[in-house]
């Protein structure tokens, strides 16, 4: 100890830096310290630095919390001895509570030697009985027993305690102490009756038994995965061109949940619930069965073939394939002629029999049609440095598709033979008028809409939206939910710009899907596109009309616009009638709300066709705005029954009636039009 002064602590032989150390022969050291000093045999001599007098203060402080709880202790002591209870058993007396005394009874000695239930303190804390866990087989059971207190809740868990397991067998028994914290924790929780994620977790914490679970549950993770290497196993695996053309990420992520439960919860984990990490999902888990084994290979032969058909060159495709995302190129460019092979079957399946069946039976609603769609495909190709050979490119196709109708004749239950399609000139004119059940079909889903809006807007309305249906019904809903047939048929090389290369498109559609005998035109199909298309096939059909035969006129086809352009069609006539700049004062006009909302986004009816969303979406707004403008002046401010379907109808029926929509007045008007139209052409 002598060597450890000046410079250097008398504790630790550390040497002190500046003045981060305290002298020990100093007055208030030894006021401070001087007692534990001698308990430590330590001469009152040197310096000590920072750290070991911060020790001799913890062990100071403890001192002054011993006096305090022994002070504590012996007023407790002096309280508990002054009851009455106390004071008559010092005297020598047993003394019941009425004040009579009671003779002592003499208490046998436990055969254990143990202190008998009786004779017990009031203060001695109770030991933890022995519990007794019997097996199924009855052969042996399992017994823990504490050989202190403190393995229970009501103590600190810092505390040490020794746990006891005994193993109970019909004749013998055996017994180990249990040591390790986490073992003794685990046993613990087990006592208490914790569930097993709480054992698990504790014996987690040991690096053995983390290892141990870690292996256990890689060996359920292969035995879940070999089981898809097999050969009576189809999961994940290409047996058909079918299981490429229905891929959904929803069906491979429930198989996955399904076939591999361990692997798809751990992923699950990592990657998360969300529904748009579905994808992520399913890719993670296809990699990791893809390099298990190389027939799993579903999810990568439907990501070469998008990666392909989006013009990712060999080169890519093999780096793609090193990653286990898909499948070889060679592989990919096998697959991409098995679909070709396909697509030919469908084609004749759909278009080939339709063609043969109205040749045979003529025109026969009983039948599934088809419809025709179409579109130019135009390429400009720039060259890099252009010269007097070497100019610009331009290339021109024609991309044909056929798609098949869900619903039949059969399909309507219409009783009788089938009628033939008269031609659309030799329709009377008074069967274009609707009739009282169309109108009274079309109001019905008028009020739906109206009902839809209230219950989006009005607050009253709203706690219904969940209980009101979310479409129409219709009996032909099962059918439409089906996915349509569609098949890419032909990429004519040819232009629709020019009048001819028009006549040669038509020609090569009308040869393909319309039936044909003798020149005459046997049933004919509809052509859709858009309507630039329309309007170009309309002046090739008239350019052809000297021809003799109607094959030759292409009277097969019936023009119409498709999809989007039937909407910019009606959004335009909406506009030319209701969107006038002279309306700016008129309040509700649609100009007028225009203004008033600041939609620069909307121009008019020139604009329809280049900026279709914005007109569309204020036409939505101001209609809207109709609606709950016209239901808050009907609904009445204490009215009842407002939470409830029914009401919400009468209100979108009287909201209705304020636009003029009523079913009794406006179906009897088109029924007398109607009727008169049926005696002048009867005339």
């Amino acid at each position: 100890m002598a060597a450890a002064i000046g410079n250097k602590c008398v504790f630790c032989f550390q040497v002190i830096k500046g003045k981060n150390y305290r002298n020990l022969t100093s007055n208030e050291s030894l006021n401070d310290f001087g007692i534990i000093l001698k308990q430590i045999n330590l001469e009152e001599t040197g310096n000590a630095c920072n750290v070991c007098v911060n020790k001799l203060n913890r062990l100071r402080s403890f001192d002054k919390k011993i006096e305090c709880l022994e002070i504590e202790k012996s007023e407790l002591l002096q309280t508990i001895k002054s009851l009455p209870g106390a004071v008559a058993k010092s005297k020598g007396g047993n003394v019941t509570p009425h004040g009579s005394k009671k003779v002592k009874r003499a208490l046998e000695s436990s055969p254990s030697g143990l202190t008998p239930k009786s004779k017990r303190t009031l203060f001695r804390t109770p030991r933890k009985p022995t519990v007794f866990a019997t097996s199924t087989t009855g052969e042996k059971s399992l017994k823990v027993d504490a050989s202190t207190s403190t393995c229970t809740n009501t103590l600190p868990t810092r505390r040490k305690f020794d746990v006891k397991v005994t193993v109970m067998y019909n004749s013998t028994e055996r017994c180990k102490i249990i040591t390790d914290s986490a073992e003794q924790t685990a046993i613990k929780a087990m006592m208490n009756g914790k569930g097993p994620e709480t054992v698990l977790k504790q014996l987690s914490k040991c690096s053995k038994y983390r290892s141990a679970m870690a292996k256990c549950v890689s060996k359920d993770i292969i035995q879940e995965v070999s089981k898809l290497s097999k050969r009576s196993e189809s999961d994940f695996k290409v047996n058909s061109e079918n299981d490429l053309m229905n891929f959904k990420w929803e069906d491979q992520a429930k198989m996955i949940r399904t076939k591999v439960p361990t692997l798809a919860a751990i992923i699950s984990c990592v990657i998360g619930e969300k529904q748009k990490s579905m994808a992520r999902f399913v890719v993670a888990v296809g990699v990791m069965l893809y390099a298990r084994c190389q027939l799993l290979n579903l999810l990568q032969f439907v990501l070469g073939l998008v990666l392909d058909s989006c013009g990712l060159n060999k080169e890519g495709l093999n780096i793609m394939h090193d990653l286990g995302l898909v499948v070889s190129y060679t592989s990919v460019h096998k697959k991409r002629k098995d679909l070709v092979k396909k697509q030919k079957v469908n084609i004749d399946q759909v278009i080939t029999r339709f063609v043969e069946r109205g040749q045979l039976n003529g025109s026969d609603n009983r039948h599934k049609t088809i419809e025709v769609l179409g579109d130019n495909l135009d390429i400009t190709i720039a060259p890099t440095h252009m010269t007097k050979d070497n100019q610009r490119k331009s290339l021109h196709w024609f991309l044909t598709m056929v798609k098949q109708r869900r619903v039949t004749y059969e399909d309507l239950h219409i009783e009788g033979p089938v009628p033939e399609q008269p031609c659309v000139t030799m329709i009377p004119s008074y069967k274009w008028l609707p009739s009282e059940e169309n109108m009274k079909s079309v109001l019905h889903n008028f009020k739906f809409h109206v009902a839809c809006v209230l219950m989006k807007y009005v607050d009253v309305f709203k706690p219904l939206i969940d209980s009101y249906p979310e479409y129409i019904s219709h009996p032909f809903l099962e059918f439409t939910k089906q996915k349509s047939v569609i098949l890419n048929t032909n990429l004519i090389d040819e232009s629709e710009n020019s009048t001819q290369g028009m006549i040669k498109i038509l020609q090569d559609v009308q040869d393909m899907t319309v039936p044909v005998v003798d020149g005459n035109i046997i049933q004919r199909v509809v052509f859709g596109g858009d309507v630039l298309t329309n309007e170009r096939a309309f002046s090739a059909q008239q350019a052809m009309q000297n021809n003799s035969t109607d094959r030759d006129r292409l009277f097969g086809m019936i023009h119409r616009p498709e999809g989007l352009h039937q909407q910019f069609n009606f959004l335009l006539c909406i506009y030319q009638l209701f969107y006038k700049a002279s309306s700016s004062m008129d309040t509700g006009s649609m100009y007028q709300l225009r203004n008033l909302i600041n939609r620069r986004d909307v121009t008019g009816p020139d604009d329809v066709v280049q900026k279709f969303r914005p007109h569309q979406q204020f036409l939505e707004d101001v209609t809207d705005s109709y609606i709950v403008a016209a239901c808050l002046d009907v609904m009445e401010e204490g009215c009842s029954n407002k939470n409830n379907i029914e009401f919400v109808e009468k209100i979108s029926q009287k909201v209705m009636d304020c636009f003029n929509l009523g079913v009794t007045e406006n179906s009897k008007s088109h029924e007398n039009v109607q009727n008169s139209k049926v005696k002048e052409y009867k005339a």
